[in-house]
């Protein structure tokens, strides 16, 4: 689809599908963004992690800072946060619907060019795999490019890796 009518227009057209006024964080978003964990990491355009971070009492907010979010083109800035014990932060890994079109990913061929082509984003996330559990919200257990990236994760670090669970 995205071939046919561009990229673009594709992304434009889903930012007005999927970015309804009247959709609000539930309380999963809530208890994500109150979690213990470096980073979240995601693959969702909305900015419903955001709304319940904003939606959180400022007793809670003051205690844990800003909720800093990060795009692709930062993942080493993310890094360093997280080495810096930096919390909370958001690594937005397939853009959002307000970030741009550099940042946006929504076709395999988007996808594709990700994985093969920005190393950094790769590495970040070879190393989250390898050094901490992940916990995958949202995305399906048959998804085959997550589970591409995992399984060649497994194959270079061995059973290093995980464990990683899911909320789907």
């Amino acid at each position: 689809l995205g071939e046919d009518i561009g990229e673009d227009h594709l992304a434009g057209a889903t930012r007005a599908v999927l970015m309804p006024q009247t959709v609000s964080p539930g309380v999963d978003h809530t208890l994500m963004v109150r979690g213990p964990w470096p980073a979240i990491v995601t693959t969702n355009w909305d900015d419903l992690l955001e709304d319940a971070w904003n939606n959180l009492p400022g007793k809670f907010k003051q205690h844990r800072g800003r909720l800093q979010r990060f795009y692709r083109h930062q993942a080493g800035d993310l890094l360093a946060h997280m080495k810096a014990g930096v919390r909370p932060l958001l690594f937005k890994s397939h853009g959002d619907l307000g970030a741009g079109e550099k940042e946006f990913v929504f076709t395999h061929r988007q996808y594709r060019s990700l994985t093969l082509n920005e190393t950094g984003t790769r590495h970040l996330m070879s190393l989250l795999c390898s050094e901490y559990s992940l916990l995958f919200y949202g995305c399906s257990l048959t998804d085959p490019d997550l589970l591409g990236f995992l399984d060649a994760c497994h194959e270079g670090l061995g059973h290093a890796i995980g464990p990683h669970y899911w909320v789907t």
